[in-house]
């Protein structure tokens, strides 16, 4: 990104397109402490990207767990409840 060169401890760079902030190492983090704020905006943006991007995909994953889990429980009370009968003489 920019002006900054991130290494890993294995000489491999980093790619803050694919990789979000929190997951990297304290001391690569560190090196965000000289960005100027305009390449501190633009690194904004970019993350947000990411990040929201990886939240709507948990999101969906979450979503479809519980309805399926919503499905199976109602199959299985349906099922477990005994047939109701009309009452006509009261």
């Amino acid at each position: 990104m920019f002006s900054l060169q991130l290494v890993n401890r294995h000489g491999a760079t980093i790619d803050l397109n694919r990789s979000e902030l929190g997951s990297l190492p304290k001391d690569i983090a560190a090196q965000f402490s000289n960005i100027s704020p305009e390449e501190f905006k633009e690194l904004e943006l970019l993350q947000s990207q990411l990040v929201q991007r990886q939240m709507t995909t948990a999101y969906t994953i979450m979503f479809a767990i519980c309805a399926l889990a919503y499905i199976v429980a109602w199959l299985t009370m349906t099922r477990l409840v005994p047939k109701s009968k009309r009452i006509d003489d009261l």
